[in-house]
């Protein structure tokens, strides 16, 4: 594997780790799934878009372009994820 591909999976780890470290902790303090879910959500992509731009692409440029695009992203990926917990939690009684 090249040093970005490792830096790239090393990112998504610790995505993951946040959004359910995050998910976990509002949930506890009582927060309703899908909204923790949301956030957490939002935590975990903030924290791969400022990783990924600094560390694993090393990214200088600037720009409205590239934020709007990640944040398309980012939008059509909150709301599957919004949906697919509500459909675990309201649908499957996870």
């Amino acid at each position: 594997m090249t040093g970005q591909a490792v830096r790239y999976l090393l990112v998504g780890v610790s995505n993951t780790a946040i959004t359910l470290v995050a998910y976990a902790l509002l949930v506890a303090a009582g927060v309703p799934p899908v909204a923790a879910s949301a956030v957490a959500f939002v935590a975990g992509a903030a924290n791969g878009y400022r990783l990924n731009r600094t560390w694993t692409f090393r990214s200088d440029r600037r720009g409205a372009g590239q934020g709007a695009r990640y944040l398309a992203v980012l939008t059509l990926g909150l709301g599957l994820n919004a949906i697919g917990v509500a459909l675990a939690v309201h649908g499957a009684g996870l």
